[in-house]
């Protein structure tokens, strides 16, 4: 099978008398989402492919394995080179902070991945290149001016989308203005925003309230407008 939704792994839970559903109805999603959590870091499952906008969860079991690459084991410094290569060319330009950041490896361990990271990418296809210290696919600056008009177009983007929270430094994306209204309370739930310049210029708050930036006002039609398309589109792929 090609996976399950999380909705009908717990159908499957609960018709084996697995109990994903915690006594206080406060927490009622707590158990599972721990349950699956766990699944994922055992090893046991893993994210395949999307139906009706959601990706589904697949036994990784039968997935080929990597071996010699652990911690401690004679591959595990090409490993973290390769790592940082493939995410310097889907993400780049990004510094050592920010691969520490998305991977969850310690700094150092970074910046060592980092040091071998061109290497690795020239030799598997990928050539990479530095851009003012930071590490980005080598043809990055043809990307740019082939595909300028629509990067500086306006799109509406959902909450925690790698645009915003792939990076550790979003100064070139935003403000500490502008962050406040994406994460107002500072707990890691952030709002989905509409983009237009490469900046952010509104926040959808929850009742589908559209907060814009400071002297962005002229666009908030153009974001109602988007926000409304974005959920038209969202909610076509999740039939």
């Amino acid at each position: 099978p090609m996976g399950v939704s999380r909705g009908e792994l717990v159908e499957a839970w609960a018709r084996s008398g697995i109990d994903t559903v915690t006594a206080s109805s406060s927490g009622a999603g707590l158990r599972r989402r721990h349950l699956v959590m766990r699944l994922h870091a055992d090893g046991l499952v893993t994210s395949g492919p999307v139906r009706g906008g959601e990706h589904l969860i697949v036994d990784a079991r039968p997935l080929p394995g990597a071996p010699g690459v652990a911690k401690g084991e004679p591959g595990h410094e090409e490993a973290l080179a390769v790592l940082a290569a493939r995410y310097a060319w889907g993400h780049g330009p990004i510094g050592e902070a920010d691969l520490a950041r998305w991977t969850g490896l310690t700094v150092t361990e970074a910046r060592r991945a980092m040091d071998g990271a061109r290497e690795a990418g020239e030799s598997r296809g990928f050539p990479l290149a530095e851009f003012d210290g930071a590490l980005a696919r080598a043809d990055l600056a043809d990307l740019v001016e082939e595909n300028r008009a629509e990067a500086e177009a306006m799109f509406a983007l959902p909450s925690f989308d790698e645009l915003h929270v792939g990076y550790k430094d979003r100064s070139c994306l935003t403000d500490e203005a502008v962050e406040a209204l994406i994460c107002p309370a500072k707990n890691g739930m952030f709002r989905p925003i509409i983009v237009e310049g490469g900046r952010v210029v509104a926040v959808r708050a929850p009742g589908h309230q559209v907060v814009m930036a400071a002297g962005c006002q002229s666009l908030q039609q153009l974001a109602r407008c988007a926000f409304i398309e974005w959920e038209k589109w969202l909610s076509e792929t999740q039939r």
